[in-house]
């Protein structure tokens, strides 16, 4: 089966830092060629276009030069989306998130939407305009959809509410849970350093929505005093998009001020999950939102 899939990111590349939803989608992708299906991927020109603002194109291996080339001749906007499929003639697309999806009517094909995180509250905290019509834009995007695709129980409730209002008949029926896909091959912890245990790591994209500094600085406090332990921050703006940076990057320069604490810049899928090889324990906490 030819599958055509939307994104709304950049998919990982090698070399290149990416993005939450990004590694969502190509896990979906990888998921999808280890059963066998031919998978089309066309990615946004708007991400394209911010990883060539960041990237000396030139300078990067030629292998990945000629991968960007083959995406660039697919990527897709709201003028030549429709392009795009009639061009490919695929079987099924999908869309990694609802923002994918301009086209004006439904296709011919089965539309399937990755519903991949909660896009309306991401635009409230970017101060994005025109939120009322953001909503009747994803409200059009659902409408047109045949199946969906949510990462947990809540946010399945919760993208239940917009189905119901987009007139999706008996949507329970329609809508499965996917979490996050990842290579199920697990890196193996590599043997730890006695003098810095315990090591903590915590990584990610500057994002406006999540405030982790109550939780690192705790962890920052309590290494300091016992003199004891090491913790890793990885992490920077995103990628492709210009975001607002939050409280991300006023935490990790207060932060580095302790010696105990290491400051990494975003780093490419693979070495970063390789980095993880080395620490004893992930610090995931925030403030609620």
């Amino acid at each position: 089966m030819k599958i055509l899939v939307f994104t709304t990111d950049m998919i990982p590349l090698e070399a290149l830092p990416t993005s939450g939803t990004a590694l969502r989608t190509f896990g979906l992708i990888q998921g999808l060629r280890h059963h066998g299906h031919e998978v089309v991927i066309s990615v946004p020109s708007s991400a394209l276009e911010g990883l060539k603002k960041a990237n000396n194109l030139s300078s990067l291996p030629q292998g990945l030069q000629e991968e960007i080339a083959v995406l660039e001749a697919l990527s897709f906007d709201a003028s030549n989306q429709n392009s795009i499929l009639s061009e490919v003639s695929p079987d099924v697309v999908i869309c990694g998130h609802w923002p994918a999806m301009t086209l004006a009517t439904k296709p011919n094909q089965t539309l399937i939407i990755d519903l991949a995180g909660p896009h309306m509250l991401e635009r409230h905290y970017q101060g994005s305009p025109n939120q009322i019509g953001a909503i009747l834009g994803k409200l059009a995007a659902i409408s047109n959809a045949d199946y969906f695709i949510v990462s947990g129980e809540k946010q399945r409730l919760y993208f239940l509410s917009y189905l119901l209002r987009a007139g999706i008949e008996k949507p329970e029926t329609k809508i499965i849970k996917v979490v996050m896909p990842l290579n199920p091959d697990i890196p193996q912890e590599r043997s730890q350093n006695s003098e810095s245990y315990p090591n903590f790591v915590f990584g990610g994209v500057f994002l406006p929505w999540q405030n982790p500094a109550k939780g690192l600085r705790a962890v920052r406090d309590e290494i300091s005093a016992r003199e004891q332990g090491q913790l890793t921050l990885i992490g920077g703006a995103h990628p492709n998009y210009k975001i607002k940076e939050g409280v991300y990057a006023e935490l990790f320069e207060e932060l580095s001020n302790c010696s105990r604490v290491n400051i990494r810049p975003m780093l490419p899928y693979a070495e970063f999950v390789s980095a993880l090889g080395d620490v004893d324990i992930a610090i995931d906490l925030m403030k609620w939102n």
